[in-house]
């Protein structure tokens, strides 16, 4: 029996990594056309770019594994029933359950190899993914001047020349439009000049000649001032063309491993029993208030009685204005928690049920693969591809039902594999009947048209 276990695991880790790279493929080439529309024209270093891929692979991984997990058994499964292994193996009294668990066994082990990586690895690498993206999103562009077009990259400054020569950076025909001063807009004017950029100290320097500066109060218009110059040097800095990493602290559902969200979701369970107790507290008191009101006024004063009925229904009216403005509050702050208590949840199951996904994939790709009786690799991916979209559209869906709070999260994320476990099931009960596909799905159809 260790020689045929053995022998179906070597038959699954050819497929099982020939789909995982693939997948991990397909992947990386969808996330490349939104990685350029971040880093183009920023000037970042190889390594830089090298590192956002390499923590972007992190969630592309998460998901990869499941999926490859399928195609691998399906792959496996098929050959070997193509082949007429699988009906060699049963002639000899051995039932699919058992040439299942090696594979529910190395699947078990990956899941929680997955567990650990989706708790561990996964929130760190989005966390320093998360860091470096808005890093770059706050990198300007590489600053380039070209002849007849306004440069607008310079944090209180637009630039134009008539012609630039980039190898001698002699420009000729500058307007600089300076708006760093609140109180006064000037216009820089050169005949002539050069440009010097230092991108160690984030600075661009002008040296203009011939020139005359514009300046003008943005209050009172007629407060016009001109002055020439024969050669005149400008410096502008802070271009933030170079990249700083920085650490921030706060981190979002995606950047938590599953015990850093429960913590997250006790204390606004907290926060809202608290909400509800205040409310009690505060009816109380409200009501305490009004019910005294009266008497603080009989106490206090002996004029009439319409009087005194005007001071009671004014408290008690002040009183029901707060109190409802306070409800309104709570109850805001209420359903807030609400909702992130249940974007949480879904966060921590998906940490568990994505990994999960592997043991239902075997139980449904296994017997898949011996119905498919060898179809090949183009079956194999076709049904891959329809059970992905399958799993997918319940996941996607579950989750948005669950964030608006429609269904509980671990509905939202577990249904998928329940679904799947099911179907597998049922599969496999097919296949341990030794009946085609096909004739099952007659003799179902056939039973209901009976009933």
């Amino acid at each position: 029996m260790w020689i045929l276990t053995r022998y179906i695991l070597r038959e699954h880790l050819g497929p099982f990594l020939f789909a995982f790279f693939i997948i991990t493929f397909v992947l990386i080439i969808d996330f490349i056309p939104r990685m350029l529309e971040l880093i183009i024209g920023k000037d970042l270093s190889t390594w830089t770019v090298v590192k956002f891929l390499v923590l972007n692979l992190a969630w592309m991984l998460a998901l990869a594994v499941p999926m490859a997990v399928l195609v691998g058994t399906l792959m496996a499964f098929g050959r070997m029933t193509g082949d007429k292994e699988i009906l060699a193996i049963k002639s000899l009294g051995i039932d699919i359950f058992r040439l299942m668990i090696p594979v529910v066994v190395a699947a078990s082990l990956i899941g929680g190899g997955l567990i650990w990586f989706n708790n561990d690895v996964l929130p760190e690498a989005n966390h320093m993914a998360s860091n470096l993206r808005s890093d770059i999103g706050r990198l300007r562009p590489a600053l380039q001047i070209q002849p007849g077009v306004f440069v607008d990259d310079i944090p209180g400054y637009i630039v134009l020349v008539e012609d630039i020569d980039h190898k001698t950076s002699r420009i000729k025909g500058a307007v600089i439009y300076d708006r760093t001063n609140q109180n006064l807009n000037r216009t820089i004017t050169a005949d002539s000049g050069t440009v010097e950029f230092s991108p160690r100290d984030e600075m661009i320097t002008f040296h203009l000649m011939s020139g005359q500066v514009h300046e003008q109060d943005r209050d009172n218009a007629r407060d016009y001032r001109i002055s020439a110059f024969r050669s005149q040097t400008f410096k502008v800095g802070n271009l933030d063309t170079r990249l700083k990493e920085t650490q921030q602290d706060y981190r979002g559902d995606r950047e938590m491993s599953a015990p850093q969200m429960l913590e997250k979701v006790h204390a606004w369970e907290k926060e809202i029993a608290d909400y509800r107790n205040a409310v009690v507290l505060d009816t109380d008191s409200s009501l305490l208030t009004v019910l005294s009101a009266p008497a603080k006024f009989v106490e206090g004063d002996n004029r009439g009685a319409r009087e005194w009925l005007t001071y009671a229904v004014g408290q008690s009216y002040n009183k029901i204005v707060q109190m409802t403005r306070l409800f309104k509050t709570r109850r805001t702050q209420i359903a807030t928690n609400i909702k992130l208590i249940s974007k949480y949840a879904v966060e921590i199951h998906k940490k568990y049920s994505l990994p999960a996904a592997c043991l239902a994939f075997i139980l449904i790709g296994a017997p898949l693969g011996v119905v498919s009786r060898g179809g090949g690799m183009a079956l194999s991916v076709g049904i891959s591809i329809g059970l992905f979209t399958v799993y997918w559209a319940f996941l996607i869906g579950g989750e948005q039902l669950a964030d608006r709070l429609v269904i509980p999260a671990w509905v939202a994320m577990w249904t998928a594999n329940i679904l799947m476990v099911g179907v597998g099931l049922i599969l496999i009960y097919w296949v341990r009947s030794e009946k085609s596909f096909l004739a099952a799905l007659q003799t179902i159809f056939w039973r209901s048209k009976r009933s």
